[in-house]
């Protein structure tokens, strides 16, 4: 009976810190790192532009991802320049987009673009979270994109990844 106990036991911590091992982070070579939340998988084969891909299971025919996007600014372009031009065309660029909010929010003490909304892609409407930093001359965007109905389940998973974002440059 005692075996049993302490095998249970030893069963219950092993679960119990199983949630907290985090990945590996994946080390980019344009000036940061990112770690994809637990359970989610890497693709860095540069696919719809993107640097990396960092994606779970699908849900309901689609699988939540957060995509960076490595762009180069105009020269001297701001994150106000950013939101101005967000908020025009927002509506314009996605079908049946809409802009839920804007705002700022520090990515690795660096100050960043934060975009909410909601657009449709075939026959899915989706919510996507983005934040935008401008640093040396280039806009790193990291998109968060979700079933619209899924939002409040996976947004501790994209804001865990934003936190976990480290520039080396």
């Amino acid at each position: 009976m005692q075996t049993i106990r302490l095998f249970f036991l030893a069963l219950l911590v092993c679960l119990g810190t199983a949630h907290t091992v985090q990945a590996a982070p994946f080390v980019s070579p344009h000036g940061y790192s990112i770690t994809p939340a637990p359970g989610w998988a890497v693709n860095k084969s540069g696919m719809m532009g993107a640097d990396v891909i960092i994606y779970t299971r699908a849900v309901g025919g689609f699988a939540p991802n957060l995509d960076v996007v490595i762009t180069p600014t105009k020269l001297g372009q701001t994150l106000e320049q950013a939101q101005a031009e967000v908020t025009k065309g927002y509506s314009e660029l996605l079908p049946q987009g809409k802009l839920v909010r804007t705002g700022y929010e520090t990515v690795d003490n660096v100050r960043g673009l934060v975009v909410v909304g909601t657009y449709l892609q075939g026959v899915q409407r989706l919510a996507g979270y983005e934040v935008i930093v401008i640093k040396h001359g280039k806009a790193y965007t990291f998109v968060g994109v979700v079933p619209e109905a899924l939002q409040a389940r996976y947004a501790p998973a994209f804001a865990q990844m934003l936190r976990s974002v480290r520039w080396s440059r």
